[in-house]
């Protein structure tokens, strides 16, 4: 049997891991995976509701897409 067939599922790389965060005002943001996610809450929440949200707060808020 080849043994040099490369698998590709180990989780390196690209595999993308969207994730989803729906806003209480009703906007989704999306991102590439947590950190991405996260930034973009960070930011909707600063611009649009003039507050802080934390890295914890994003991240419980944050679900597969």
């Amino acid at each position: 049997h080849h043994h040099n067939s490369r698998r590709y599922d180990n989780g390196r790389g690209r595999s993308p891991m969207t994730k989803l965060i729906q806003c209480p005002c009703g906007v989704v943001i999306e991102g590439r995976d947590d950190e991405d996610v996260v930034q973009r809450a960070q930011e909707h929440a600063r611009q649009v509701h003039q507050m802080e949200l934390s890295r914890e707060q994003a991240l419980g808020m944050a679900r597969p897409a």
